[in-house]
């Protein structure tokens, strides 16, 4: 008896409700162990896979279904994602749809001078050159009044929290914003 007689001898004997148990427990794995889908694809194939075993094909179809099925599986499951996933994403819009949009100033000030110290002290000890004093950081973000937050250029001049602002462009993912009066 050859390997390939085995393996059809095993298609035909192989009860049905095995494999389904079996996808199953491989789901449960999947999302619970490993808390994703990745397994999903397995599954699917052996649930369609089994489907045949069910309706009583013959052993040498069966074999050949085995890698059918799990392929339909995937593009199945690829195309079940993508029309799930169909609506925008409110980060990913367009940096086009918020030129002309009105929100508030938001600036954060971040003193270093004790991080600027102990680099200086660093520095110091390793060689002979000398660190720029940078005692704060200051990062400029715009609040838009429909709840979306964007970083804003460092180039704007005198602004300070609570300005209201009026986002002008992009430029390398960061808002331009001139002041309102």
């Amino acid at each position: 008896m050859s390997v390939y007689d085995s393996v059809l001898f095993f298609i035909t004997h192989i009860e049905p409700w095995w494999l389904v148990f079996f996808a199953f427990l491989l789901l449960a794995i999947s999302s619970t162990v490993f808390d994703s889908e990745f397994l999903l694809t397995i599954s699917g194939g052996i649930l369609i896979w089994t489907l045949l075993l069910f309706l009583r094909f013959p052993a040498e179809a069966a074999l050949i279904g085995l890698p059918i099925c799990l392929l339909l599986s995937y593009f199945l499951q690829t195309r079940l994602y993508r029309s799930i996933s169909r609506g925008d994403i409110p980060f990913e819009r367009a940096q086009s749809d918020f030129v002309g949009t009105v929100g508030i100033l938001k600036v954060s000030i971040v003193d270093n001078s004790a991080s600027s110290y102990y680099d200086k002290k660093y520095k110091s000890d390793i060689s002979q050159e000398s660190v720029p004093d940078n005692v704060e950081t200051r990062t400029f973000r715009v609040v838009l009044n429909d709840g979306v937050t964007r970083d804003a250029s460092p180039d704007f001049e005198g602004g300070k929290s609570g300005d209201k602002v009026k986002v002008c462009g992009f430029e390398n993912g960061r808002a331009i914003v001139s002041r309102i009066q």
